[in-house]
């Protein structure tokens, strides 16, 4: 019986030889081929005399050659680091640094290649570069030799690991200052993996439509999931063309679907759905920040028939903590759901009430998809890791069924005078006006209140909405502490590349604006 990813994969491998895995832009790879791709990544770790837990960095967008090269470092018994592809050299050094990694894989178009490169080397870091597609015959280049040492037998270079060892490092920040490296375990990956194949009920017959990031936690999840199972994954990461990812989606029939709030706004808010046909969608599942009420009516509406799966979790839980299940969208519609299988919840350092929407709780998490710690940080570990809790920064209520509401983040929450304001409050209400396509409430500093409370707007094409009307809404759904002091309406809200927003950009440009 498995008991890692790797030898989950490896399973996969042996039942779904001739398959499809992943069919990607470039082509399609069966799990012959992956288990091929994995096994030579494997041997060229082991000849480079790496030690088991050694590190090894990933800076590849999502392909099929992420999936090898995860893979087999996963089977070589050493740690995987994915890395953000949009981040520059200086980050990307920055974190190989601090998880002293060992080998970097990369993409040839990585937009600062030379330049990491130039730093790597002199840190005596082994760089493979990675050319996407077909070797050409007369390619000499390390990657060549890797993929020209493809093997099926992937197994012969499996390294047993424990349950209790260091699976992958995955970075939730590192910019500048100290990097936050999520240290996830063996028995973290396997656990988490497995719950979310049991309410999501995957299995080989299924055909997942990606377009997340494999660096992102939520994006990982998926391509574990789908590895697990022995299902197929189609790769998209055109989303910036939401017909071109409507029509990939209808092509391939796929019968699940991957998004963050952004995501499913900027897709099924592209236009008519009726000349598509989703009839192969079995389910969608969202995460990666809370979806608005609306939205959630609306991606009811437009995808009847449709389960629609509403999850939360982070990086530090593996992925997924909760799940709200289909059937009670409507009753519950708001929720982010129940724990999932082997995860405990509780709201407050003791558990001793259930909080409320006026009074929210800290919401802590325990079970065996809780990180180790992050990677040599042991205050920022202590800080949040407690006695095998884990207190997620996350407030929220449990109603009388025992259903889970977040109300924000702890330190997102606007401290306004006497009062604490959750962000999402406000955004929930102006995200209901028709004429707004995205909102985002965001604290600014302000001499009498301490801090007053702001908000950016993004109207949909060719709407005017006046900023008294705005106000005057908000007087109406909200105590009056709690109305914004200061409105910008801006073309695009700035995001990271999961689709968060990013508040402290936000305050920025007001103070800038303000000069």
């Amino acid at each position: 019986m498995p008991q890692s990813i790797a030898q989950s994969f490896l399973r996969s491998v042996e039942r779904q030889l001739s398959s499809d895995a992943v069919i990607a832009p470039r082509g399609t790879w069966s799990y012959e081929a992956l288990a091929g791709l994995a096994g030579a990544v494997a041997n060229y770790l082991a000849a480079l005399n790496l030690e088991r837990g050694d590190r090894v960095g990933l800076l590849l967008q999502n392909s099929a050659e992420y999936v090898g090269v995860f893979y087999g470092t996963q089977v070589s018994g050493r740690v995987t680091v994915p890395l953000n592809f949009q981040e520059p050299a200086t980050v990307i050094a920055h974190l190989l640094e601090h998880c002293e990694a060992r080998v970097l894989f990369v993409q040839r178009t990585y937009r600062d290649l030379k330049a990491l490169q130039a730093i790597l080397q002199e840190r005596g870091v082994e760089v493979v570069v990675i050319q996407r597609g077909d070797v050409e015959a007369n390619d000499r280049s390390t990657w060549a030799d890797i993929r020209r040492a493809a093997t099926t037998d992937c197994q012969q270079y499996f390294v047993d690991t424990r349950s209790g060892d260091l699976a992958s490092i995955m970075y939730t920040s590192g910019t500048t200052g100290n990097p936050k490296g999520v240290m996830l375990s063996q028995r973290n990956l396997f656990a988490n993996t497995a719950s979310i194949l049991d309410y999501l009920d995957l299995s080989w017959i299924d055909r997942g439509f990606n377009i997340l990031p494999f660096h992102y936690s939520f994006g990982n999840s998926v391509l574990h999931t789908h590895m697990t199972a022995g299902a197929c994954l189609v790769l998209q990461d055109n989303v910036a063309f939401p017909r071109v990812v409507l029509a990939a989606l209808q092509e391939h029939r796929a019968s699940g679907f991957y998004g963050v709030p952004t995501t499913f706004s900027l897709l099924f808010g592209a236009g008519s759905l009726a000349e598509y046909d989703f009839s192969s969608l079995r389910y969608v599942a969202q995460a990666g920040g809370p979806m608005s009420v609306e939205q959630t009516r609306y991606l009811q509406e437009v995808l009847p028939g449709v389960d629609i799966f509403v999850m939360y979790g982070q990086t530090e839980a593996t992925a997924r903590l909760t799940c709200l299940p289909p059937g009670f969208l409507e009753s519950k519609i708001g929720s982010v759901g129940t724990p999932i299988a082997g995860v405990k919840l509780r709201l407050g350092p003791d558990d001793s009430n259930r909080g409320s929407a006026d009074a929210p709780l800290d919401v802590y998490v325990s079970g065996d998809n809780i990180m180790l710690g992050y990677w040599k940080d042991p205050i920022g570990t202590a800080a949040v890791l407690r006695d095998g809790w884990l207190r997620t920064g996350d407030l929220g209520y449990m109603d009388e069924d025992g259903f889970l509401y977040l109300t924000g983040r702890s330190s997102e929450m606007i401290k306004t005078g006497a009062n604490r304001v959750s962000p999402q409050e406000i955004e929930e209400v102006i995200a209901g006006f028709e004429e707004v396509e995205a909102v985002a409430a965001y604290p600014v500093p302000d001499v009498t209140l301490g801090q007053a409370i702001a908000v950016a707007i993004v109207c949909k094409p060719g709407v005017d909405l006046p900023a008294k009307l705005v106000q005057r809404r908000c007087r109406a759904a909200l105590s009056p502490y709690k109305v914004p002091k200061h409105l910008r309406f801006v073309d695009a809200l700035p995001r990271t590349s999961s689709g968060k927003i990013k508040r402290l950009a936000l305050a920025r440009e007001f103070e800038e604006n303000k000069q």
